[in-house]
């Protein structure tokens, strides 16, 4: 923890920020060892600070994700990327960690929506880059939200929608398994051929 704590700080010394002192404990007790996710993170909040350079703890609460979003993120990605092996990894990780279906459910719908509204925004004569800053796409995920937008057809994002929508709504109404049900969509989907997906 020690060595993590100084990178942390080394980090935010690069960036010039200074910073409260219980700044550095909160990232550590968000994201325990995991350096990688912690430097990202900085880098995050280093375009959300602009030119402010102090870091207080009421800030990195507002900005700062949280594990389970990040393993959302990437289980948004790899349900996009259409790699189901990857996409039930962090899939079975979001469960472990106690993330409600629901809320996952709610993830994916989010980002295929703005892949939805994207498409039909390009359609109708607006511009890519335009659009992504609209829909607030962090510059480093804008590549792969690209990627997205060609993998995916119109129709295909249309009904993934549509098939969310009835899986959350299955979900509430449902006895059966929350967890079971969407492994069982995610599963589905990613390894059906048909055009429609």
């Amino acid at each position: 923890v020690a060595t993590i704590s100084a990178i942390i700080r080394q980090k935010f010394k690069e960036q010039n920020f200074t910073f409260d002192n219980d700044v550095v404990e909160m990232l550590l007790n968000k994201f325990g060892k995991n350096r990688q996710i912690i430097l990202n993170e900085i880098d995050k909040l280093a375009l959300f600070m602009g030119e402010k350079r102090h870091i207080s703890a009421e800030i990195l609460q507002e900005t700062i994700a949280d594990i389970a979003e990040i393993s959302a993120f990437q289980l948004v990605e790899e349900f996009a990327n259409r790699d189901v092996k990857k996409a039930i990894f962090f899939l079975e990780k979001l469960f472990t960690e106690k993330t409600s279906p629901i809320t996952i459910i709610r993830f994916l719908t989010n980002y295929f929506g703005k892949l939805s509204l994207v498409k039909n925004n390009i359609k109708n004569g607006s511009n890519l880059d335009l659009e992504m800053k609209i829909q607030n796409i962090f510059f480093k995920q804008q590549p792969t939200f690209k990627k997205h937008l060609n993998i995916w057809s119109e129709k295909a994002i249309s009904n993934i929608l549509i098939k969310l929508q009835e899986l959350e709504i299955r979900c509430k109404n449902s006895n059966f398994d929350n967890e079971l049900l969407l492994s069982a969509f995610v599963s589905f989907v990613l390894m059906k051929k048909s055009s429609k997906y």
